[in-house]
């Protein structure tokens, strides 16, 4: 056996080329998404927000509530900041379809790093290299942020910045703020709101304290303007929002097929089952006693929105690639490839045919017949990355859940606030094997 110094440099130096690469890899994945937003006018959705600026510029972030648009300004407080920035941007000749697709590009980027490094926690270096390399580059992410046009994936790596402070930083005021950005983007991820202060509780009563004052702050901020302003428009343009008109998507297609026309109406009309659903699930992973529970279960708030939202549009899909990885390997990658196809099938036929790198823009229509098997795989392999989240799959039960042969527990380590139980049993394994 080498003596312990060789295999610590050893560790390191691998780990260190590992991650230089990786670094590169996501990099080159963000110029791929700059390059197709600087090429191409997107999606429908940037037509809409540009109309959206256009009202910030003549009502304001706060007045523009409650005025009519082609469709409905249904958007959490930090938009309309956000489009007054991009208003700046026009102003000193920056074109709109660039500027409103620059943030999401680059947030996947901030996404794609913390996914290794949660994920080296319990994986081979190898294997969470290469989850975090076709997150960089899953067709999903780089057609929704570099080509689509919106905010979702800019919320998504606000979560998982916040659980990223909160557990392996000691930082939750930071990560109070973190999260209170994400849902005054949008108020999808509300949905991890109650695991993320049930993890600020359990590391104390000053954690938690100072996790709801940095979200507090922001909410003052923001959120304070709105209620006393505009109200009555802010309630029935956002809070009160149901969704597009056609689901096409997961429970309600099922409803659908089984004979129930009206079912995604109704279901829509009371979307908020299953945000409370999402919000909930993840506390059944204390039951699993997973040891990494805490990453589970914020990834599952995600997958589960996306999983039983009654709205649908195609941007969604965002929500669950990044989560998916966290809660299962296996499940991840076959969402992700699923995902994928139908992603570059749906928006190469409202681009006109081609691929991502040809799009000029993309008209949204309602999914034909031969989409929705494509959909229906996408989402009954999300269906198999919630179940892998509330019952572990047996591979993942022998590799995470116990100690087998060729293990040696020699821990815990601290990292941050959380004991970081896997890393130290992979640190065993690589010392024996060397």
């Amino acid at each position: 056996m080498k003596p312990a110094s060789r295999v610590v440099l050893s560790r390191f130096v691998g780990t260190s080329r590992a991650s230089s690469v990786l670094v590169a890899v996501i990099v080159c994945s963000t110029f791929a998404r700059l390059y197709l937003a600087a090429k191409s006018g997107g999606s429908s959705d940037v037509a809409y927000w540009s109309e959206f600026a256009q009202g910030v510029r003549e009502h304001g972030p706060i007045g523009i509530y409650g005025h009519e648009f082609d469709i409905q300004y249904n958007h959490a407080p930090l938009a309309g900041w956000f489009l007054k920035l991009v208003n700046a941007g026009i102003d000193v000749g920056l074109p709109f379809a660039y500027l409103i697709r620059v943030p999401s590009s680059l947030m996947d980027g901030v996404t794609c790093w913390l996914i290794y490094r949660l994920l080296s926690e319990h994986l081979s270096t190898r294997e969470a290299w290469a989850a975090t390399a076709a997150v960089a580059w899953s067709p999903v992410l780089i057609v929704i942020s570099g080509f689509h046009g919106n905010t979702d994936t800019v919320f998504v790596a606000l979560v998982l910045v916040s659980y990223y402070l909160l557990t392996r930083r000691s930082r939750p005021f930071v990560a109070g703020v973190c999260i209170a950005l994400a849902i005054s983007l949008k108020l999808v991820p509300v949905v991890a709101l109650p695991w993320l202060l049930y993890l600020a509780w359990r590391a104390g009563w000053a954690a938690w304290g100072r996790f709801v004052l940095g979200g507090m702050l922001v909410v003052v901020v923001l959120w304070l303007p709105v209620i006393v302003l505009a109200w009555p428009e802010f309630r029935d343009n956002v809070l009160g929002y149901q969704g597009m008109p056609f689901g096409q998507w997961g429970v309600a297609e099922l409803l659908q097929g089984a004979g129930y026309p009206g079912g995604d109406a109704w279901l829509a009309a009371h979307a908020t089952w299953a945000a409370f659903v999402a919000a909930a699930l993840p506390f059944s992973t204390l039951l699993s006693r997973r040891r990494r529970q805490d990453t589970v279960g914020i990834a599952l708030a995600l997958v589960s929105m996306l999983l039983l939202t009654p709205a649908f549009g195609m941007q969604y899909l965002a929500w669950g690639v990044a989560a998916a990885y966290l809660v299962s390997l296996r499940g991840g990658w076959l969402f992700n490839v699923a995902a994928s196809v139908f992603v570059l099938q749906v928006y190469g036929s409202w681009s006109g045919g081609g691929g991502p790198w040809v799009w000029e823009v993309a008209v949204a229509e309602p999914l034909h017949d031969g989409q929705l098997p494509l959909m229906a795989l996408t989402w009954a392999c999300l269906l198999v990355v919630w179940i892998d989240g509330l019952v572990p799959a047996s591979w993942e039960r022998r590799r995470n859940g116990t100690l087998g042969s060729g293990y040696t527990c020699v821990g815990p380590r601290i990292r941050g606030t959380t004991l970081d139980m896997d890393g130290d049993r992979r640190w065993a394994t690589e010392a024996q094997s060397d």
